[in-house]
């Protein structure tokens, strides 16, 4: 039986062994919106890309992406 956990980290596995099977959904919602803002991002670079914009504005928007993520997480 021990097996089966043996991949698990000690938080999971010690939430494994009192009964709790779900998911936190905090990391599901968070990783959700990261998804999320990484793709509204890739969706302007590649706007800004056709209207062949100057490739430092490409480089301050995704300074402004990892701006947005630190404050995120």
């Amino acid at each position: 039986k021990l097996n089966e956990f043996k991949h698990l980290s000690y938080y999971d596995y010690q939430r494994k062994i009192r009964g709790i099977w779900k998911i936190k959904k905090r990391s599901i919602n968070k990783t959700n919106e990261i998804s999320v803002l990484i793709e509204r991002y890739k969706d302007i670079e590649a706007k800004l890309i056709d209207a062949k914009c100057d490739r430092n504005n490409i480089i301050n928007l995704w300074f402004d992406c990892l701006t947005d993520l630190n404050n995120i997480i």
